[in-house]
């Protein structure tokens, strides 16, 4: 199995692989402790009746964790690397997708 890679898309812009961007940067993937989504009930609160009554559900945001490592020699560079990072996804304030692949490799003998 080869490294896995993130690639973050901003607005219209073409995708970036974010480790290209920002030097010493590595991606190490997708961390285990990421939450399921969480179910969100609205109830309705009935007057001259004890408890309340269901009326939907609905599913409330997920979040994902993901690992990187950052080589930096200084505090400068630790600081360097921070605002490329926080520009690069938050500068223009647009939307932004990220997108991350996992390349299995898998090693097919021949059947003689």
């Amino acid at each position: 199995m080869s490294e896995p890679e993130i690639y973050v898309k901003v607005g219209n812009q073409p995708e970036i692989k974010l480790t290209d961007k920002i030097t010493g940067l590595s991606y190490l993937g997708m961390d285990d402790s990421g939450s399921s989504p969480q179910v969100v009930n609205n109830y309705q609160q009935l007057a001259a009746v004890d408890g309340q009554q269901f009326i939907s559900e609905a599913y409330d945001k997920r979040t994902m964790n993901e690992k990187f490592s950052l080589n930096f020699m200084d505090y400068e560079d630790l600081q360097l690397a921070k605002h490329k990072l926080y520009n690069l996804l938050f500068g223009s304030r647009q939307l932004i997708g990220f997108a991350i692949l996992l390349i299995w490799l898998k090693c097919i003998s021949p059947i003689r």
